[in-house]
């Protein structure tokens, strides 16, 4: 309960940027703590490389949406 309270907490004290440059920053240390795994350890490789997938498949469809506010060049 306490870390949900935590969570909740810093969700509210983040500004956008701020949880963007969080989320790269777990994503990227999640695929490096893959990369020293053991090389059996396929569970590990698989769940990095799934999020790093999905962080960059949500990144390409806020890119996409005509709402975006990126100059069209950055978001091609």
């Amino acid at each position: 309960m306490s870390l949900r309270a935590y969570q909740q907490a810093a969700q509210r004290a983040e500004s956008p940027r701020e949880a963007e440059y969080r989320l790269f920053a777990q994503v990227t240390r999640a695929l490096i703590e893959a990369s020293k795994a053991d090389p059996l350890d396929f569970g590990t490789r698989a769940d990095a490389l799934d999020w790093n997938r999905r962080l960059w498949i949500a990144l390409g469809d806020d890119c996409a949406h005509s709402d975006n506010n990126l100059p069209e060049a950055l978001r091609a």
